[in-house]
Formats: structure tokens, sequence, C-alpha cells
């Protein structure tokens, strides 16, 4: 799977994605039979497929929890569950029968949203699905963020199983803040590295606007400070270990001189 660098504005607007569907019918068993099913998150258009019913029970494991007793045809999600933009991306490259997601085209958000919805719906982690997903996800972490991609991941963070995407995004942008501070340091030096590299001053210009983002909203800098501690203690308990072992190290080898002597 590849995924582009500038996503392009979600299918629905977060207000849209927080929907309020009954509680799910958990008397339903696996053995139901979803005919032609459609799948309804009130506050959205509802979503239909062409997958059989063998191929949804493998995409959607848990689908038969919501499907309504006296509709067989008809699945209701519950409240603040699933991306819908996310579960209709999911059903449609199923369909596109790629297997699991190989050559699909998507941007980040696109990814996470798909990731989302197959979470809740019933895949593991180290399932065909999610696994590569992940791939991809912490691959586009690595690269670094827009500011677009971040506030789009943000606007997420009240569905379930988006809490682990939501503080990696955190944590990697302080740990990119403390690298631009540190390159920050000799001014003169860092300056002169923006004046002559284009691509590193666009960067450069574009975690200023993250950053500025952060300090604005009370929430996220309350949890970016969350972070930055949590890396602090980190780097402290990783400093107290490698002492440790070194210590061990210098007795061991005292131990075997004095063997030798």
């Amino acid at each position: 799977m590849t995924s582009s660098r500038h996503p392009q504005p979600l299918c629905s607007s977060p207000p849209e994605i927080f929907v309020a569907p009954p509680q799910p019918h958990a008397v339903t068993t696996s053995q139901a039979r979803i005919l032609s099913p459609m799948i309804i998150i009130p506050g959205n258009s509802p979503i239909t497929t062409t997958l059989t019913p063998s191929q949804l029970q493998e995409l959607l494991p848990t689908l038969h929890i919501y499907i309504e007793p006296s509709l067989p045809s008809l699945a209701l999600l519950p409240s603040s569950s699933v991306s819908h933009p996310g579960l209709e991306q999911a059903l449609r490259w199923r369909e596109a029968d790629h297997g699991p997601y190989t050559g699909i085209h998507a941007n980040l958000i696109e990814v996470v949203q798909v990731y989302q919805a197959l979470s809740f719906l019933g895949n593991k982690p180290s399932g065909q699905f999610l696994r590569p997903l992940e791939r991809v996800i912490r691959g586009a972490f690595e690269k670094g963020f827009l500011l677009e991609e971040c506030e789009a991941l943000w606007d997420l963070r009240h569905l379930r199983y988006m809490e682990n995407w939501i503080d990696l995004m955190v944590r990697r942008l302080a740990t990119d803040f403390e690298t631009m501070v540190a390159d920050g340091t000799s001014e003169f030096v860092f300056e002169g590295r923006l004046e002559a590299d284009e691509e590193l001053s666009a960067k450069y210009a574009e975690y200023l606007s993250i950053f500025s983002w952060i300090d604005a909203d009370k929430e996220l800098k309350l949890r970016w400070k969350c972070v930055q501690k949590r890396m602090a203690m980190d780097e402290k308990r990783a400093g107290r270990i490698a002492k440790m072992m070194r210590t061990t190290r210098q007795r061991a080898v005292a131990r075997l001189e004095t063997v030798f002597e």
C-alpha cells in the first residue's frame, strides 16, 4: 500500500462520524446469515456491499452482534464507534478484490480510519488486515506530519481504538520538537542550514505551525506536556539502566581478572 502525504478533505465532518444508534443485540449469534446487508450509522448514508456473507464475516468478524433479529439484512452500529468513511472504504477495497490492501492508494487519514473501523468490528492487530495497515501508518508517522494531518487525526480522538494513534502522534511530535530545539542550539549554523536547504526550511515552517496549533488547544497542550514528562522519565530510566549495566560489566571483568591472577 502507498500513502500520499497530502490528504484530501474527509468524506464526513467529525460531528457526522460520531453517531447515536441503539445498543447492539448480544443475543444474535455468529451463525446469522446476512443477505445483501445494509449497515446503518445514523447521521450518515447507509452503507451497502456486494460482499458475500462469508467474505463479510472474514472482513468484519463481529458485525453479526449488531444485526437486528427481525431484520437479518440490517446492522445498526453503536454510538461513537466507527468512522463512516473508514468502514465504507474498507468495504470498497475488499470488494475490489485487492486482498489485504496491497497496491491501494490512500492518504494517511483514510488509512487510519479504515484501521479504526476494522478494529472495532473484530479484527486483531496481528491479523491479515490490520498488520499491513499498521506498517503503513507507522511508516507515515516516521516521515513526519503536515498540520492538516494532525488536525484530522485529533478530530478522530473520541472514536474507540484511536487512543494509541493519538498518543503516538503526540509522542512523535514531541520527539521532533526536541530534535528541532537541539538543532537550533547553534543558531548561526541552523539558520545557515535553513537558507541552504529549501526542503528543511519548509519542514521547519510546517512544524512551527503545528506547534502553534498545539499551544492554542488546551486539551492537546495538556496531553503534550504529559507526553514530555513521560519521555523525560523514560530517558532517566534508560540512563539508570545503562549505568547499572556498566557497573555490572566492570564487576564481572574485575572478577575474571582476579581468577586469572
